[in-house]
């Protein structure tokens, strides 16, 4: 069956131009931020893995932590969750499951939060040649990127993740590869479990960042709903109030989170490594108000 023609729907919410200083930080005193940024750098830096750069190289989720480590510029050997041209594990060999044992650990190769972190990673790295073998992949296999292939709502990247594929390497192949599925839309739904609001609100700082370069310099009144929504549900997620404050232009609070002498770590950072995809997220966030994502 060829999901994609159901993929490509367009959405009808109508668009909001960004608040012209979206970052929303320009007049807060950031030097204290900058100085705590630097430390929890450092401490990150200093956990990762000294011969991959991966915070681990055996969980499940490490696709998706160590590729939001790599969008910040850690040294991450993402190429590493690339088992075949394109084929995405969840975290460097062996997978966390296979087709003759099962579970080694998780229901399937990958999953859609895996690819939260490694397309902010190609994207950060402008690494057009994986992009493309990503994209080669998924078109030869109904986007369906891993197994077992009957988990198909697990490990399908929908049209969210399809559109900023092509929009991707459209911008990065200067026009020259011209992907029909970048004109994809977005489809932003209100959703309640706490890695689902993760996932969403990944995407749509993906999507801002990719659109801006592609000139197309605004968001939808869904996109900003749903931020709304996650940040009032997560009221301490500094990487939820900063996406948020990003199109408000109120970092104000923000701030404040960041700042506190202990900051809440998010429930979604369930894993191996909890306390570093904690400060993951909290580099994540003050990233944004920096002007540095």
């Amino acid at each position: 069956m060829n999901l994609l023609p159901f993929l490509l729907l367009l959405t009808s919410c109508s668009y909001l131009t960004k608040h012209e200083g979206k970052d929303g930080a320009g007049s807060l005193p950031l030097d204290g931020l900058r100085e705590k940024y630097n430390a929890v750098y450092q401490e990150v830096l200093s956990e990762l893995d000294p011969d991959t750069g991966w915070i681990t190289t055996t969980g499940c989720d490490e696709t998706l932590w160590s590729g939001l480590a790599c969008s910040l510029g850690f040294p991450v050997n993402i190429a590493l969750a690339e088992y075949t041209p394109g084929e995405i594990h969840r975290r460097p060999a062996p997978s966390c499951y296979s087709d003759t044992q099962g579970d080694q650990g998780a229901k399937s190769t990958v999953s859609r939060d895996m690819f939260a972190g490694y397309l902010p990673c190609l994207w950060a790295r402008k690494d057009l040649a994986a992009l493309q073998r990503l994209a080669d992949y998924g078109e030869k296999s109904d986007w369906i990127m891993g197994q077992p292939n009957y988990l198909v709502s697990r490990v399908l990247l929908t049209g969210n993740g399809i559109g900023i594929v092509g929009r991707a390497i459209y911008e990065l192949s200067g026009g020259s590869d011209d992907r029909y599925y970048r004109r994809t839309g977005y489809l932003f739904p209100s959703v309640t479990q706490d890695f689902e609001r993760h996932i969403q609100t990944q995407g749509i700082l993906l999507q801002d960042s990719v659109d801006e370069s592609y000139n197309l310099t605004r968001i939808n009144t869904e996109m900003l709903d749903r931020l709304i929504e996650n940040a009032a549900a997560m009221p301490n997620d500094p990487l939820f109030a900063a996406a948020l404050g990003r199109f408000t232009g109120d970092q104000a609070g923000t701030l404040e989170i960041l700042l506190r002498d202990q900051n809440e770590c998010p429930t979604y950072a369930r894993g191996e490594k909890p306390e570093v995809y904690c400060k993951i997220n909290w580099l994540q966030a003050a990233a944004i108000l920096l002007g540095e994502k």
